[in-house]
């Protein structure tokens, strides 16, 4: 695991972010996300309503995060993850304030492997 710089991690956790594993046939399973958590070299995704992407990760763990601040910074951020729907990685999404009227079914930890700046 790599250490993810500070701007990432500001940038990460306060903008939309697209989600991407990889499904059957080696093709790219790209989602929207709105709430990530920095948690030292990882990443805690929501799971609100996702339904192919827990199981993409079954199959094959490698993902990539791309985030875009509010001033053309942006970060590739890839790893591998894990989807949990209990436990500590849970209890973290159940907290985030802004996600109290969501469903937050479960949680990704993603491990991260590499951090980009792209621009």
């Amino acid at each position: 695991m790599v250490e993810i710089p500070a701007k990432a991690k500001e940038i990460v956790e306060s903008n939309r972010c697209c989600f991407c594993t990889i499904r059957d046939g080696n093709k790219p399973h790209p989602i929207a996300l709105v709430h990530v958590r920095v948690v030292g070299s990882q990443l805690v995704l929501t799971d609100n309503y996702m339904k192919v992407t827990p199981v993409n990760l079954k199959s094959n763990p490698n993902c990539a995060l791309l985030v875009f601040g509010q001033e053309e910074e942006c970060y590739r951020i890839e790893g591998t993850g894990k989807y949990y729907s209990q436990g500590k990685w849970v209890d973290i999404v159940k907290n985030i304030k802004e996600t109290d009227t969501e469903p937050r079914k479960g949680a990704i930890l993603m491990n991260v492997e590499s951090v980009t700046k792209l621009a």
